[in-house]
């Protein structure tokens, strides 16, 4: 009996290999299990990387770059309605210069009577950079048709009223402009879709004419 480990006669080197082999196959199905669940770890970590890259790009895309384009393009059309309405101004101001005495002497003068309206036209195209048609020439802050809306040359009768409400209280040439520009980056894109090319700038100009003591 001393070659045997009980009585069910199972050898004794038979009995140590199988408990080596028990202990050696547990050994690698723990292995097995770590490296599973280091696999799940690293698969979970890229999966939480790559979620956050695709919000981030989202945000970059839908709310960031959005946000920055439309205060650009603010800050841009700001800037040329304020190049548009010094421009006005100018040539409000040489309208009234090229008027003669005896329509001056009126109280008021429209854009009803074709000659001074032909004559703020002709200013107004050389002073914007505008062709014999009111349409921009290539260097021109103007993308489009521009329009002469209103004009009023007045002289006397105040307190008077301009077109668009403002109280007139001396000689004043009052004009209404609308000039069509292109917007650019994600509100081109919004026109585009609205199948339109261009943003109207309406400028009011009230200019005051100085008067010699």
């Amino acid at each position: 009996m001393s070659e045997y480990e009980n009585d069910m006669g199972i050898p004794r080197d038979f009995q140590k290999s199988t408990k080596t082999c028990e202990i050696c196959c547990g050994s690698s199905y723990s292995l097995n299990r770590r490296k599973r669940d280091f696999f799940l770890i690293i698969c979970d970590i890229n999966g939480s990387i790559v979620t956050e890259v695709v919000l981030m790009a989202a945000m970059l895309v839908f709310i960031i770059m959005p946000v920055f384009s439309a205060v650009t393009e603010k800050y841009v059309l700001m800037e040329k309605a304020r190049v548009i309405r010094d421009t006005v101004d100018v040539t409000n101001i040489s309208a009234y210069n090229a008027l003669t005495a005896s329509e001056l002497g009126k109280a008021a003068v429209d854009m009803s009577q074709t000659k001074i309206l032909d004559i703020y036209r002709e200013m107004l195209a050389r002073n914007l950079k505008l062709d014999g048609n009111m349409d921009p020439k290539s260097d021109s802050i103007a993308e489009g048709r521009v329009e002469v809306l209103s004009l009023v040359v007045r002289s006397s009768g105040f307190p008077a009223v301009c077109p668009e409400g403002e109280t007139i209280t001396r000689p004043t040439v009052h004009s209404c402009i609308q000039v069509p520009v292109k917007p650019s980056l994600y509100r081109s894109i919004i026109l585009g879709m609205l199948g339109k090319e261009h943003i109207d700038i309406v400028v009011h100009v009230d200019s005051e004419i100085p008067l010699d003591n």
